[in-house]
């Protein structure tokens, strides 16, 4: 949120401010982080050797190959764990104790050798003789690095620690080394004995002070500060009154700890520091290599001495790897891993194969729908005979005649009283001088009665032979309706379910996520963005590549219209490939930024649900498309703002390519017939080329940037501005920040939350939001050396492990 940290690396210092993410950090520090993150099916040596190619900055010897220097800092790392036969280092990891997996943890987080170290918890949950191992090997990791460690093992603390800041409620209330901190905040000494009698001490030395003792005939006495000079004539005293198992200690590290988690940083006594002790002499460590072993003009034998403790040669020199060897390193990890998980198998190859090849496999045997044809009926002879039988026709009466097939009937009063029966054919109304007919009776009813009229007109009505009048009714040309076309629906279908493959790449993030995979990427200096692009090219090469021949091959072999002339094919080769460019990053984007959790889970219910969201739309648009004639413009404009989602617009692409011919081989089809905009098929593809382009931008800011800065509501501002102290030894740590030109500089570093409230008095106590804001660091100031071990020392709660996830 606030506050600025600098690394002083041997190459130049690297800046981080609140806005800032790791960059230009994560490949020169090393990270072991609480939980152990590892693979599990992977030995301790195929688990090294895959973070050192990822790592890089391993030191190569001359005439050294890359993978010699891999193997070499592995070798070295592998006897620094102490395994307890050498088989041990190629079992698989998850055959290992919590000790030995902690210890691996450890030499990944040592690879490449790094100049700062970050040690979260590093012997939790571990057994008395593995913590002595790791102790060993951080003591030994310690020269020419600053190490930064949390621990909750005050024993650990003491030992490995040459300064320690005690942390509560996100701010430093007490720095400096142990010795330090135990005369700052100790009762001085501890006095134990064992007698029969209650001996007063204070007889030898006044200001002793008699504490309770849990142990019967055990005598626990306080010793002040500055009574030294008196222990010896306390103890010669003693030992006269015959005491037994006499004991002088210190004022431990618990007590300190202890004492500092009861105060307020607020409310410390003010006169407590004035003891005279230095906090920067707690260096006490006889592993550590002091500045002064070296005059201000040997830095280059300093360096070089460094180099001899670390790793044995002065003329090895380091090789970093560039963003594509890791890339394809990431790839090729990839492509190892996936192919032991059958599910991977079924998910990734072999529905989507089946999907594709039995769509395409379906429409071919189906055959090509009928075509569209124009119809040309042939004229009919109108005659009273069209009926079949005898029909009544009234107002002839007058003609006196017979005609064939009609039987003249009498004019009804009125309309009204006509009968409704088969038999009426109609007849002509004089009264208003209209032709009445009946469809009842025939569908040819209206032309028989102008037929019956234009003879009467004619006056030909009494000729009991051929009138010499035909009259022929004929329906105009028209066309057959459309074939309802199956390879509209099936084909799109069958061929964005075969290339899910690519979406399916945050399937494989999720593993990664689930197996903490990424994170033991992020602490070998890969970042997401680089774990993204390599679990994309993997997914290209093993899928999409694949089906992509198989596609082509099959659509030209079965002669679909896909791969047709017109260019059609090469329509549907463009299709495909802007499928992958925009649908590979949607899938990568929601495991990013949707789900966050239950990673297992969601890779279980992930398929089926996307099987049926990209299907849905563009089956229900395509059905309605064909059968609603008269909705086919508002259908058009639908699915166009359908196109913004990439498989939609895939399928609508591949449906508007089928949709330009029914033939494979069309003679009458033209390029400009497949590519005008009528078609649709250029609005697909210009659709997926700029979502997609969106997508990836939006990605690479997803997993490249670090969300450091928290949103603040109004009137929040100064809540999260750091706090100030007037304790002496926390603001000489401040100071010490601010001049140091070595290892780490934190400056004034602070982080708030917007957390969400429960509901009750602590929403309302929050304005009514149902948020508030928490301050995880307030404003912490350290400077750390190299060659030195800075322990954060706290409570749970105190802000820890929320100060190294910013550092690293």
């Amino acid at each position: 949120q606030d506050g600025h940290v600098s690394y002083n690396f041997h190459d130049g210092a690297v800046e981080m401010d609140a806005s800032g993410g790791t960059r230009g950090i994560r490949g020169k520090i090393g990270v072991c982080p609480q939980h152990n993150n590892l693979l599990g099916d992977e030995s301790c040596r195929e688990t090294l050797q895959l973070l050192a190619g990822l790592r890089g900055d391993i030191r190569m010897e001359q005439g050294q190959s890359v993978a010699q220097a891999i193997d070499a800092e592995v070798d070295r790392l592998i006897e620094q764990i102490g395994f307890t036969s050498p088989e041990d280092a190629d079992k698989p990891v998850k055959t290992y104790s919590g000790g030995m997996k902690r210890k691996v943890c450890i030499a990944i987080a040592l690879l490449g050798n790094p100049e700062v170290v970050f040690l979260d918890e590093p012997t939790a949950g571990i057994d008395p003789y593995n913590r002595r191992t790791i102790w060993d090997m951080i003591i030994e990791a310690k020269a020419g690095r600053s190490i930064i460690l949390c621990s909750h093992h005050l024993e650990e603390v003491d030992l490995l620690s040459d300064r320690v800041a005690i942390l509560k409620k996100g701010q430093i209330i007490a720095c400096g080394s142990t010795l330090f901190l135990k005369h700052h905040f100790g009762a001085g000494y501890s006095l134990r004995f064992d007698s029969q009698t209650d001996l007063d001490v204070s007889r030898v030395i006044r200001e002793a002070r008699q504490t309770r003792s849990d142990k019967p005939g055990t005598r626990t006495w306080d010793l002040a500060h500055g009574t030294e000079p008196s222990f010896p004539r306390l103890l010669r005293w003693l030992e006269q009154e015959d005491a037994a198992n006499i004991e002088v200690e210190l004022t431990t590290l618990e007590q300190v700890f202890l004492a500092t988690g009861k105060e307020d940083a607020n409310e410390r006594d003010s006169d407590a520091d004035d003891d005279g002790i230095d906090d920067n002499d707690g260096n006490d460590n006889e592993s550590s290599i002091s500045d002064g072993a070296f005059g201000q003009d040997d830095g280059d034998e300093r360096h070089r001495f460094l180099a001899q403790v670390w790793g044995g040669a002065s003329a090895a020199e380091k090789r970093r790897l560039s963003f594509w060897e890791k890339f394809f390193l990431v790839s090729k990890f990839m492509m190892q891993d996936s192919w032991r998980q059958p599910e991977a198998i079924t998910i990734n190859v072999a529905f989507p194969l089946a999907y594709m090849i039995g769509g395409m496999v379906a429409v071919y045997l189906t055959g090509e729908p009928d075509e569209v044809e124009r119809v040309f009926p042939d004229p009919i002879p109108i005659s009273p005979l069209l009926m079949g039988k005898q029909g009544e026709f009234f107002g002839l009466e007058d003609a006196n005649v017979t005609i064939p097939g009609i039987l003249p009937i009498g004019l009804p009063a009125t309309l009204e009283d006509f009968h409704d029966g088969e038999a009426l054919l109609g007849g002509y109304w004089s009264a208003n001088e209209t032709l009445q007919y009946n469809d009842g009776a025939t569908g040819f009813s209206t032309h028989i009665g102008a037929y019956i009229l234009t003879l009467a007109n004619f006056g030909r009505l009494d000729r009991g032979d051929d009138p010499g009048i035909k009259v022929n009714v004929q329906h105009l040309p028209y066309d057959t309706d459309p074939t309802f076309r199956i390879d509209f629906i099936v084909l799109p279908i069958a061929l964005v379910y075969g290339f899910t493959g690519m979406v399916f790449s945050m399937i494989d993030i999720l593993t990664l996520k689930a197996n903490n995979i990424v994170a033991l990427f992020r602490v070998a200096g890969i970042n997401e963005w680089t774990v993204n692009l390599g679990v994309m090219f993997y997914k290209c090469a093993s899928t999409f590549l694949p089906f992509f021949v198989i596609a082509i091959i099959l659509g030209f072999s079965l002669q679909l219209v896909l791969f047709g002339n017109g260019l059609r094919w090469l329509a549907t080769i463009a299709l495909l490939l802007l499928y992958a460019y925009s649908a590979t990053p949607m899938g990568l984007i929601i495991s990013k930024r949707f789900i966050t959790k239950d990673f297992d889970s969601a890779k279980s219910w992930f398929p089926t649900v996307y099987f049926t969201v990209v299907s849905m739309p563009y089956v229900t648009w395509s059905m309605a498309y064909q059968l609603v004639d008269s909705a086919e413009s508002a259908l058009l404009v639908v699915g166009d703002f359908l196109c913004i989602i990439p498989p939609v617009a895939f399928q609508r692409g591949l449906g508007a390519v089928i949709d330009v011919s029914l033939r494979y081989d069309d003679r009458d089809l033209y390029i400009t017939d497949v590519f005008k905009f009528e078609t649709r098929v250029m609005l697909a593809m210009v659709l997926m080329l700029v979502v997609g382009t969106l997508e990836w931008i939006y990605l690479r800011r997803l997993t490249t940037t670090k969300p450091m800065v928290t949103k603040l509501e109004d009137g929040d501002e100064g809540n999260a501005l750091p706090e100030l102290t007037d304790d002496a030894d926390v603001l000489t740590e401040r100071e010490k920040s601010l001049e140091s030109d070595d290892g780490i500089n934190a400056r004034e570093v602070v982080k708030v939350f917007n957390v969400e409230m429960g509901k009750g008095a602590k929403s309302a106590a929050a304005g009514g939001t149902g948020r508030a804001m928490k301050r995880a660091v307030k404003g912490v100031s350290f400077g750390i050396k190299k060659n030195e071990i800075f322990v954060l020392l706290g409570p749970n709660g105190a802000g820890k492990t929320t100060l190294m996830s910013i550092l690293a």
